[in-house]
């Protein structure tokens, strides 16, 4: 009796606060079935994760990594990676969405790949599933493109080195690979700083990404068409170098590019232009050779990747002129062009698509011819050629050697 007149006592002198206590009940409640609705369309969308016991959290198969978008770089695209995505969802596994911003700063999102209805359930209609992946496929694509205001650098490398990344997981980067953002700050290193010393630098300040055994996959997008930059070989090259080093210090498995071409802007955010210096004229020296006459290679680097345009035709001409002094009194001059075969072979060895890489020797040489007439050289002594596939190479051994692709001018009897 005691402890009932007790409780009666406690309600009867405080009945307002019961009444308040219900009202706030009655709004945790619906604040509850608010955030409850809310968080059942995120798992609709793929964005939110729920943990049992709803159904297990799925395995992060792969990480998406890119640098926020700006006008200088082609716009993003997962068509490449269509198959792969689509792959991790019918194995109902999980993606990790990783955006750096231009101060190094990353946003991550757990993705569940699994195709699924509103209400959560997984789609078992093969139909509906691929439809549901391609549309979760095109949001992320959608939202890598998504402009962040006020971006005004890049900054990939040191996005990694705060990117919780999942162990064995496979990485793929979007970037144009040209971070403005020490301690890969392209302005500073000026394409020509060795990569292994800033793998020593970064190594000694302990910025180094964790990388586990993860295989790398990096998408170099293209400058833009109306970026303002033009990259060229010799910098893609070094952009391999340099991304490989610091990757593989990273700790990842292996890393390969995929290079992209030129296209749309992907914003029209603009950042600052890292500067393509000019290329350094260096010498080409006469070798001696037969009949009282002197050869002299030129390397692929002094043409534009694939064409037969002189990087810089300046400083060509200046590399060539000791060859050129020296071609002057000459009664015949051939300049030969050769191009490396890297394709497909048939049954009896031979290239199974010729004719681009003597199509392209062959201009570079009549190119070459012009610049030597410009410089002295009678047109009249003068004869081109172009060889490809795997004939009349420097080194036939290895058709596919760099060496393979050259223009090399060769000066005969000359009159001293």
């Amino acid at each position: 009796m005691t402890r009932k007149h007790r409780n009666r006592r406690v309600t009867a002198k405080r009945p307002a606060r019961r009444a308040s206590t219900n009202h706030q009940s009655r709004h945790r409640i619906l604040s509850a079935v608010g955030v409850g609705l809310a968080a059942v369309g995120l798992v609709a969308a793929g964005i939110l994760i729920p943990n049992k016991p709803w159904w297990p959290l799925p395995e992060t198969a792969a990480v998406l990594v890119w640098t926020v978008p700006d006008a200088q770089t082609t716009k993003y695209s997962l068509t490449d990676l269509e198959t792969t995505l689509t792959s991790i969802a019918d194995n109902h596994d999980s993606v990790l969405l990783v955006a750096v911003d231009g101060d190094g700063h990353v946003t991550s999102t757990a993705v569940d790949m699994t195709p699924r209805t509103s209400g959560g359930e997984i789609l078992n209609v093969p139909a509906r599933a691929k439809q549901a992946t391609r549309e979760k496929i095109s949001s992320i694509e959608t939202r890598m493109n998504e402009a962040v205001p006020g971006t005004q650098s890049r900054a990939m490398y040191v996005g990694l080195l705060s990117a919780r990344i999942p162990k064995d997981a496979s990485v793929y980067l979007f970037s144009s690979g040209i971070d403005l953002t020490s301690p890969v700050d392209m302005r500073v290193l000026d394409w020509q700083t060795p990569a292994q010393q800033v793998i020593d630098t970064v190594t000694a300040a302990q910025a180094v990404p964790k990388l586990t055994g993860n295989p790398v996959t990096f998408y170099l997008t293209a400058p833009s068409d109306s970026g303002g930059q033009d990259v060229r070989a010799s910098q893609t090259q070094y952009l391999h170098d340099l991304w490989t080093a610091l990757l593989l210090n990273g700790g990842a498995s292996s890393v390969s590019f995929v290079d992209g071409i030129q296209g749309e802007p992907a914003s029209t955010q603009n950042v600052p232009v890292a500067p393509l210096p000019i290329l350094p004229a260096t010498p080409v020296a006469p070798q001696p050779a037969p009949d009282h006459g002197v050869t002299c290679t030129l390397d692929a680097v002094a043409f534009e990747y694939g064409t037969d345009v002189l990087m810089d035709e300046q400083s060509v001409a200046s590399s060539l002129s000791l060859c050129v002094d020296a071609m002057k009194t000459a009664s015949k001059v051939t300049i030969t062009g050769t191009c490396s075969y890297e394709g497909g072979f048939d049954s009896q060895g031979r290239p199974l698509q010729p004719d681009y890489d003597q199509q392209l020797a062959a201009s570079r040489a009549t190119r070459v011819e012009s610049l030597l007439i410009s410089m002295g050289i009678p047109a009249q002594v003068i004869t081109t050629e172009g060889f490809g596939g795997v004939d009349h190479l420097p080194h036939p051994e290895d058709p596919a050697s760099p060496l393979n692709r050259v223009v090399i001018i060769r000066a005969t009897e000359i009159i001293n």
